[in-house]
């Protein structure tokens, strides 16, 4: 008999693929500093709050077995206390916490999605961001990172994309690289929410996802307008047992046969 476990990371993936992803965006650390995985650093900052068993690596683990890149999201602002450190103290966190994770991982993490920058780079101007940048290649030279700086025009050009939340669907760039607006200098992403009427997070209990705010023609129109451009980052809600709506998935999987057969 299989695994439950390993059950339910074989349906997780396996609906991925048939949505079509290159990549997923899964979230490490949010409103709380704890992570799902085996760290000892993370551990001592924060007693308690990690795990023996390491789900960061087996949800990779299973995306690269399907060429499916895995970007890890992570509360800047939770995990190194913005609210209550200084500058040296904030730093800190930063290097030793993701030092750790980049070492600890190598090549199972092809990206960051580091959230809480706007009000990061207000209380920390003087954040030493290249410095950051470097540790973030920590165990993989080819990962890339972002911070999200929301709607505000960019902190630094030391990250390699931008964070892109835009939460409803935006205006793509005519290049690549974004020539105006708040993220002028860095590679062009978009992160739109797929459910707006419930928010980025599905949380009301006993209740089925809302339906997609996006019609099929809304959203194959939007993700063809950036192609070549830009990636398009889908937040979809999601049930604790890994699989997302049934509406949101037939959407996703007719988005994926109408835009390949585009090619």
């Amino acid at each position: 008999m299989q695994n439950p476990i390993k059950k339910l990371l074989a349906t997780f993936v396996r609906m991925i693929e048939e949505m079509g992803l290159d990549y997923i965006i899964f979230t490490g650390s949010h409103a709380q500093p704890h992570f799902p995985g085996p760290l000892k650093q993370w551990e001592k900052e924060y007693p308690g709050m990690t795990t023996q068993r390491d789900l960061i690596s087996e949800i990779a683990d299973a995306c690269h077995q399907k060429n499916i890149k895995f970007i890890l999201y992570l509360s800047t602002h939770i995990y190194a206390k913005m609210e209550t450190s200084g500058l040296k103290e904030f730093e800190h966190l930063n290097f030793e916490l993701i030092s750790e994770v980049g070492n600890h991982y190598k090549e199972k993490i092809d990206g960051y999605w580091f959230d809480g920058w706007y009000q990061c780079n207000e209380k920390f101007p003087d954040f030493n961001y290249e410095e950051f940048y470097e540790i973030c290649k920590v165990g993989n030279p080819n990962r890339v990172m972002c911070l999200n700086t929301w709607l505000y025009p960019i902190s630094t050009t030391w990250q390699d994309y931008w964070a892109g939340e835009i939460y409803t669907e935006g205006v793509p760039q005519s290049q690549s690289v974004c020539q105006t607006g708040p993220a002028k200098g860095l590679q062009f992403h978009h992160l739109v929410v797929l459910q707006t009427a419930v928010g980025w997070v599905h949380i009301q209990k006993n209740t089925e996802i809302a339906s997609p705010s996006y019609t099929l023609e809304e959203l194959i129109n939007y993700i063809s307008s950036c192609k070549g451009i830009g990636p398009i980052t889908l937040n979809m809600g999601i049930y604790q047992d890994g699989t997302v709506g049934e509406k949101a998935l037939n959407v996703m999987k007719e988005v994926r046969n109408q835009i390949r057969s585009e090619k």
